[in-house]
């Protein structure tokens, strides 16, 4: 494949991943989250005893950042923090009633682009794509 096509074919990825994003930024503001407090809520309520360690690895951003972003989730009453019974040094981070109520929200409205987006796809098609999907995050992820 030559260069021309490599650089069209990155050029479609950029664009299918700012359309997804700015469908998806929209949803969640209507909702009254971000984009990162989505993503780590929908983590946290998928990952039984969620340590703030295990949420920044998840979203490949520093442990202070995640610390960060807790802590901003706590503030508005999504998300508590407990010490966790194992590691004293730890904390386990879940969903309060309200984080809850978001999630579902989320749920509901922040899907419907992810569905549009692969609409008519067959399964070996999504297998394909998702095959494809994470060979092209190892080749970057990899520098």
């Amino acid at each position: 494949m030559d260069m021309d096509r490599r650089l069209e074919l990155i050029r479609k990825v950029q664009k299918v991943g700012k359309r997804l994003m700015s469908d998806r930024e929209s949803v969640l503001s209507d909702i009254g989250v971000t984009p990162t407090q989505s993503s780590a809520l929908l983590f946290i309520a998928a990952t039984p005893r969620c340590r703030i360690t295990d949420l920044g690895e998840s979203m490949e951003i520093s442990h202070q950042a995640a610390r960060m972003l807790v802590e901003r989730m706590v503030e508005r009453g999504f998300l508590e923090t407990t010490v966790d019974d194992e590691d004293a040094r730890a904390k386990i981070v879940s969903l309060t009633p309200a984080g809850m109520e978001v999630w579902t929200r989320i749920g509901e409205k922040g899907t419907n682009a992810g569905r549009k987006a692969l609409e008519g796809l067959s399964e070996d098609e999504l297998d394909q794509l998702d095959s494809i999907m994470d060979r092209i995050y190892e080749n970057i992820r990899r520098k």
